[in-house]
């Protein structure tokens, strides 16, 4: 056994109560007690020198031995659906990357996801330093009670309707769509140079609105690929070479892919190829020794992928008896849905899920999860008690639930805790090493 499976074994076999208790094996219990991507953020704040969130910062094995010479920037890039399991797939067969990183002395380790393993939930986690269950968003379609609709979550449009603006064209001010500022803010006051970088064409979707509220436009930067984006790194790379600085970057594609093909080694094993090279050589390698000297290079994943085939699929619709005990449709995501019972139902609701789902999905009490730390730690926001529904499903391998037929079947998923979906990396490395 290497020594990166056992630190996986030993996350895997670390099930703290109560969630231990709730949630059974294989799925993976969230770790917000310092080994979860939840606690990224505060660990970014732990090496500038600056209080970040409300979390706990990642355990000190996953960090601390690289700040000896002291660390001025960190370069933070968080990869979608980079899941632990695929990459560690990849970097078996890529001998080359995996020898690069092991010369650069990296600290590549597994840690948790939180939940719901999905991009909303988690970027906005990572860009405010504080776990859903304080920020509100608990997945990609949510309940919005003060709207009355069922709202995508990305686009802050309605999932259902005619109403075809957006939320914030409905009076939502994203200023106070949420209680928590973005870390930018924060950095700025305490000195430290902070930019972000993610797609041009999703620089100002809703999420991205709501996430960086306030921050100076040029602050803010788009880019148009993954050579752009590098490029774009580099160039800020260089312009703050001995300032206090984060650089905070979005990458999509790996998450894109999966949708379309799953986590499949034809097609994620060319990404992975590309990814890798332009990272080593075209921003690593390219900078120059002022820009690399005290910077760290922080790489994460908000979730990985679960592959899901169409006999998996279970439809809301057919199944009437579920059906009839709906106040509205499931929300939350395909793999972590939240369903909204009729008052004196729930027990009707669960039996019949248990009875009859029993081998696709476990079921939370959603109460109960939330004062477990299913979201975790801390007083929930105000909100959270309407948008996390009644019952929460966790999907068993494979497993997807919906409540209407797709016009392009989604192969990979994620949202849950299967171990594919809910483990990710942190790979951190000393540029100037």
């Amino acid at each position: 056994m290497s020594d990166r499976d056992t630190l996986l074994s030993t996350l895997l076999n670390r099930r703290p109560s109560p969630l231990g208790e709730m949630i059974p094996e294989p799925f993976v219990v969230p770790q917000y007690d310092g080994y979860s991507v939840a606690n990224a953020t505060a660990t970014l704040g732990a090496i500038l020198g600056v209080p970040l969130g409300t979390m706990p910062p990642l355990d000190t094995a996953y960090w601390h031995s690289l700040l000896a010479d002291g660390v001025d920037r960190i370069i933070f890039l968080i990869v979608d659906a980079l899941g632990w399991q695929r990459m560690e797939q990849a970097l078996a067969e890529d001998t080359q990357t995996a020898a690069w990183l092991d010369e650069q002395g990296a600290l590549v380790r597994p840690m948790t996801a939180l939940f719901p393993s999905t991009t909303t939930a988690t970027t906005l986690s990572l860009w405010t330093g504080v776990p859903p269950a304080q920020h509100g968003i608990l997945g990609y379609l949510q309940w919005l009670r003060e709207f009355g609709i069922v709202a995508n979550m990305i686009g802050l449009k309605p999932w259902l309707g005619a109403f075809d603006g957006t939320l914030i064209d409905a009076g939502l001010d994203p200023a106070n769509a949420i209680p928590v500022r973005n870390i930018g803010h924060t950095l700025l006051a305490f000195g430290v140079e902070t930019h972000i970088l993610i797609g041009a064409h999703i620089l100002n979707s809703g999420l991205s609105q709501i996430t960086f509220n306030g921050l100076p436009k040029e602050r803010m930067h788009g880019y148009a690929s993954l050579g752009d984006c590098v490029s774009l790194v580099r160039e800020i790379a260089e312009k703050t070479a001995g300032h206090r600085a984060l650089i905070g970057v979005y990458w999509p594609d790996f998450d894109t892919l999966s949708h379309i093909h799953g986590p499949a080694p034809r097609h994620w094993d060319a990404e992975w190829a590309m990814f890798a090279y332009m990272l080593r050589t075209q921003l690593v390698e390219a900078l120059s020794p002022s820009a690399r000297r005290r910077t760290l290079l922080i790489i994460t994943a908000d979730h990985g992928h679960n592959t899901v085939t169409p006999d998996k699929v279970i439809n809301v619709n057919d199944h009437p008896d579920l059906a009839e005990c709906l106040r509205i449709p499931p929300t939350g995501d395909s793999r972590a849905p939240y369903l909204f019972v009729r008052e004196g139902m729930k027990a009707k609701a669960r039996a019949y899920i248990e009875s009859a789902m029993g081998h696709a999905f476990h079921v939370l009490d959603a109460q109960e999860a939330l004062q477990a730390g299913l979201w975790g730690p801390g007083t929930p926001m105000v909100e959270v008690p309407h948008r996390m529904g009644d019952l929460v499903l966790l999907a068993y391998d494979g497993y997807a639930l919906e409540y209407r037929q797709r016009e392009f079947f989604l192969v990979g998923r994620h949202g849950s805790l299967w171990p594919d979906e809910a483990i990710v990396p942190w790979m951190a490395l000393r540029l100037d090493a």
